[in-house]
């Protein structure tokens, strides 16, 4: 569709733009093809490119975190207001 789109856009803007249709023709298509490659990029953001998010190492630091939590012994209700030197 923005193939279709860039192509049928010279003939409608030379009329009005004369030469300078060439480059402001270059700028779009930059432009689109350039925000439907980011839009590729962004649309599977789970995967194992090289752009990808590193799901595996934010699960393993969680992992870590929650693992830490557990290991440590729950303290005495009873010890709170004694004091510690």
């Amino acid at each position: 569709m923005i193939t279709l789109y860039i192509l049928a856009l010279p003939p409608q803007l030379y009329e009005k733009l004369g030469w300078y249709t060439v480059p402001i023709t270059a700028i779009a298509t930059f432009t689109f093809f350039g925000v439907d490659a980011i839009g590729s990029e962004i649309e599977n953001p789970f995967g194992y490119d090289i752009n990808d998010l590193p799901v595996d190492d934010y699960c393993s630091n969680l992992r870590k975190e929650i693992e830490s939590l557990f290991e440590e012994r729950p303290l005495d209700p009873c010890q709170w207001n004694k004091k510690t030197e």
